[in-house]
């Protein structure tokens, strides 16, 4: 994704139960946890090209294949 220009990030780096105002609940999630370390964001903007779509869903195909 970098190399082809498109944005992307990790859109929850911790899981909620994680983050700072849940600490107290002490509670045990680990798909939650795992899915932070695999789960990444993509473009979804309703303003993107039919262009951009094409260059997204083509990049991603070739990563995971």
């Amino acid at each position: 994704l970098r190399n082809a220009g498109i944005g992307h990030d990790t859109y929850y780096p911790k899981a909620t139960h994680q983050q700072e105002p849940y600490r107290g609940a002490h509670l045990s999630l680990p798909v939650t946890e795992e899915m932070t370390e695999r789960v990444v964001s993509i473009p979804v903007r309703p303003d993107l090209t039919d262009d951009e779509i094409e260059t997204i869903v083509q990049t991603l195909n070739q990563a995971v294949s």
